[in-house]
């Protein structure tokens, strides 16, 4: 159990199955962080994970792309990287509706 004034968060890769997805969340964590969103299935997405429908936690779910092993290869900076992600949500079928992702500014 989290003291007061901590916020745990669990890190899970979105491409993981949504059982074991259960099996990883523990229920004293406040948030969640999905990665890899990028790479899941075609045809699947995290998105009601995100509106924190589906294991909801006190402070909801958090999506990010992460940078891949080419791009630290060609050195692409933070601000590129985060340029990228934001058009990944706003492109994105199931995560360009505002109920699902918050855009970082």
């Amino acid at each position: 159990m989290p003291c007061e004034g901590q916020v745990q968060l669990g890190v899970i890769p979105g491409t993981l199955s949504h059982r074991a997805w259960c099996a990883e969340v523990q229920p004293h964590l406040l948030t969640g962080v999905l990665t890899k969103l990028d790479i899941m299935d075609r045809g699947t997405d995290a998105a009601a994970v995100l509106r924190n429908e589906v294991l909801p936690l006190r402070l909801g779910h958090l999506g990010v792309v992460n940078r891949s092993q080419h791009d630290l290869n060609m050195h692409r900076s933070m601000s590129a990287a985060r340029a990228a992600e934001a058009e990944f949500f706003a492109d994105h079928p199931a995560y360009s509706e505002a109920s699902c992702c918050v855009p970082c500014s």
